[in-house]
């Protein structure tokens, strides 16, 4: 229960980064100074709340990636897309797995 307890944590986390990302570049644009906010809010996030929130503190690192794929060059309207495809497949291995190893430990 808690691995997958983890996982929606971290597939909720990445939805909601994605989405207040995508709206702050809406609003203020990808500009230097406005990287410069980003980075400064995932980090603070990030940092702040890994132990007490996680789902917060996934928040900050999906907000920091994004901003970091944005001064690469990266659309960020295609990169939105990709982090929550591959979260999702992420998030459905991981399970995956975890059911698959904890029926072997049982039939053991």
């Amino acid at each position: 229960a808690g691995m997958a307890n983890r996982v929606t944590q971290r597939i909720l986390g990445t939805l909601i980064g994605v989405s207040i990302t995508m709206l702050l570049v809406a609003l203020f644009g990808d500009g230097p100074v406005a990287v410069i906010f980003y980075v400064a809010f995932g980090i603070v996030l990030m940092q702040t709340f890994v132990i007490a929130n996680y789902p917060i503190s996934v928040i900050g690192t999906t907000t920091l990636i994004m901003t970091l794929m944005i001064l690469t060059g990266d659309p960020v309207v295609i990169t939105d897309v990709f982090r929550i495809i591959e979260t999702l497949i992420g998030g459905a291995l991981t399970i995956t797995a975890a059911l698959l190893l904890w029926r072997a430990q049982n039939q053991a």
